[in-house]
């Protein structure tokens, strides 16, 4: 799959072949995809395991090659600044198109990822064919894309976990690609942001309806989820999102779900104390002040849930 990984990306770089006939490459994709739907259903019927499983793989790398070039092939009807929308809509569906019939993690992981990835990339502003544009803020997308995420977590959706950790990787690249523009941010920005209210409202939801299927008042969500807002309401986007994972981590016991919250929660405050507008002295005082506070959501979140 490593190798079907490599060629997807690099049928996706290679426009200048063919370039001035785009439709031989949608062909050309589109026949690719065709014969690895086939070669993969026809992989579990071969007498020789060894054989099946030969097959199948080489199903999985003929589609995302198939699926590369159809997406090259798209890429060349529209330019960058006006086919946006155009560009977002074929990924969307290279994405969604065998997502439910072609079984293969690594597809749709791949696959998922383009998209978001881009969808990020062009989220300052989405240029449609018409010619007016509509701005969406990361931040907001990120925002969103937690629900989504945990959503799908919270269901135990693993047809969807593909999706979800694609989505995942995408929101983690928003940092990186505002670590220049964060520069000076003044805290004030941080304390009073429209999108916390979202995750805030979300966890919160979850807790309400968590009480009313449940048929019981249960303290101790209700407690922990009042811990939860309390403490990470002063820090920025990454911080409640890392939060909401380890809270979603603990709560199902799920150690995939723990590791991501301390991963996200550690980069968010790496990222708040790179770009606050304060002096280094009380930088470090946050970061002590941070970790102190979350030393003790932990602690009695786990005397909460008796682990």
């Amino acid at each position: 799959m490593w190798a079907g990984a490599a060629l997807f990306f690099a049928a996706l770089l290679s426009q200048d072949i063919l370039e001035d006939a785009p439709q031989i490459i949608i062909l050309l994709g589109a026949g690719m995809a065709f014969f690895a739907f086939i070669l993969k259903r026809w992989a579990p019927s071969v007498g020789k395991a060894s054989i099946g499983f030969f097959m199948s793989q080489a199903a999985n790398c003929l589609m995302l090659i198939g699926k590369a070039c159809i997406f090259s092939g798209v890429f060349d009807f529209f330019s960058i600044a006006q086919g946006q929308s155009q560009l977002l809509t074929g990924a969307f569906l290279i994405m969604i198109s065998t997502y439910f019939i072609f079984d293969s993690y690594a597809d749709r992981f791949l696959c998922s990822i383009f998209f978001f990835g881009m969808l990020f990339l062009f989220s300052g502003g989405f240029y449609m064919h018409s010619g007016w544009m509509i701005n969406l803020s990361q931040e907001t997308l990120a925002a969103w894309g937690f629900v989504l995420t945990a959503l799908i977590f919270i269901k135990r959706a693993s047809l969807f976990y593909p999706i979800a950790w694609a989505l995942i990787a995408a929101m983690c690249s928003v940092p990186v690609m505002q670590i220049e523009t964060a520069k000076g941010t003044a805290y004030t920005a941080v304390l009073f942001n429209d999108n916390k209210l979202l995750i805030v409202a979300f966890m919160a939801a979850c807790a309400a309806v968590h009480i009313h299927l449940t048929a019981a008042f249960n303290k101790r969500n209700l407690a922990a989820v009042c811990i939860f807002i309390l403490c990470c309401l002063p820090f920025n986007i990454p911080v409640l999102m890392g939060a909401g994972y380890l809270f979603l981590g603990v709560f199902f016991r799920d150690l995939r779900l723990k590791i991501l919250g301390y991963a996200v929660l550690a980069g968010g405050l790496l990222f708040l104390y790179y770009s606050l507008h304060i002096t280094l002295i009380e930088k470090a005082w946050l970061l002590m002040t941070s970790g102190l506070v979350f030393l003790g959501v932990r602690f009695v979140l786990g005397r909460v849930y008796e682990e």
